[in-house]
């Protein structure tokens, strides 16, 4: 969810999921998915400011796990790539690192 000000500057929260889109006639306009309108004091560049922040914070909540079992193969294949790469890295340096195989 979303903080935004309704015109008479009430706060409204929206589901950015169910965002369809945003304009400017000349008052922002946010369209769901739902078909309801939502007019705000906050110019559509603002909301979708909004809407990539509060998606960095839940993608960063998330953590590296829950891309790796996403099931989204471009990120997975690169992920895993990288965590290979680490690990040799890890091991020509003399760094161990433990996993749940060889818990020492």
């Amino acid at each position: 969810m979303i903080h935004l000000s309704r015109l008479n500057h009430r706060d409204v929260a929206v589901n950015c999921d169910l965002i369809e889109w945003v304009e400017a006639n000349p008052d922002t306009t946010i369209r769901l998915v739902s078909g309801e309108t939502i007019i705000v004091l906050e110019p559509p560049d603002e909301v979708i400011r909004r809407v990539e922040d509060y998606r960095k914070r839940i993608l960063a909540s998330a953590g590296i796990e829950a891309l790796l079992t996403s099931g989204t193969r471009p990120v997975v294949t690169l992920l895993k790539k990288c965590l290979a790469q680490q690990d040799r890295e890890s091991r020509g340096s003399g760094v161990r690192h433990e996993t749940e195989d060889d818990p020492r």
